[in-house]
């Protein structure tokens, strides 16, 4: 729980300080004029802001303030006819909440520092693997910019229509960071396709693989057991 709470605490610190740093025009124009991929880009960030934010302030009131209530409301929630089958688990979760809630409260300022420290680092190194790459084959004209555009790429990819981002974000990628490496311009969609292809091998694909190996084993044991027979609510 806390560990979800500051990886979103970290998105939503860090997008609106990249914008006012660096300004709407050159965060998400690429072609000197807000064309159709620039403003899709910018919407999409938007809307997925606004939900991390909207989850993050829930995960917040839960962590902080009123964990029980929010056990209470997820119970009632997950009371519908469509959502009982899952009853059990979200008791877990809200128990789960409560706990974390518990314990949390008993950490002093040391505990906060390093846990702030260890997700910004945790976070920024996995958004250097890109710039490292990139370096790698060409210059970079703004290395700042490009870890800028990583994180909305990153934000981006929680509204995209394939798991993981498969594919959009390979898409994303080339079209919106290729105006930053040193290359002619006629090359620049190029170079950063074969960025994306590598940045995507080293970060994502290898999960992919480790998944097809994990996943029937999973399967099998997870359900081929007997299935439990979904909540129906009290006994009267």
């Amino acid at each position: 729980m806390l560990t979800s709470f500051l990886d979103e605490l970290f998105f939503i610190v860090l997008f609106p300080i990249l914008v006012l740093f660096f300004g709407k025009s050159t965060l998400f124009d690429t072609s000197g004029g807000e064309g159709i991929f620039e403003t899709g880009i910018m919407a999409l960030a938007i809307v997925a802001y606004l939900l991390k934010l909207v989850y993050l302030a829930i995960l917040s009131y839960g962590l902080f303030f009123n964990p029980r209530g929010l056990k209470w409301l997820l119970m009632r929630l997950f009371r519908l006819s469509l959502l009982r089958r899952w009853y059990r688990d979200m008791n877990k979760v809200g128990t789960d909440i409560i706990n974390s809630s518990t314990e949390i409260r008993t950490k002093g300022m040391r505990f906060w520092s390093s846990a702030f420290a260890s997700t910004f680092l945790s976070w920024t190194s996995r958004y250097l693997v890109a710039n490292a790459i990139v370096m790698a084959f060409f210059a970079v004209s703004d290395h700042l910019l490009l870890f800028a555009r990583q994180l909305v790429t990153w934000i981006v990819m929680l509204v995209t229509p394939t798991p993981g981002g498969s594919g959009f974000a390979e898409y994303i990628f080339t079209n919106y960071c290729s105006d930053l490496m040193d290359v002619p311009i006629g090359l620049q969609l190029s170079a950063a396709a074969l960025i994306a292809f590598i940045w995507r091998g080293i970060t994502y694909y290898p999960y992919l693989v480790v998944g097809v190996m994990i996943f029937p084993r999973w399967v099998a044991k997870k359900f081929g057991q007997k299935t439990k027979k979904p909540y129906n609510g009290p006994n009267r």
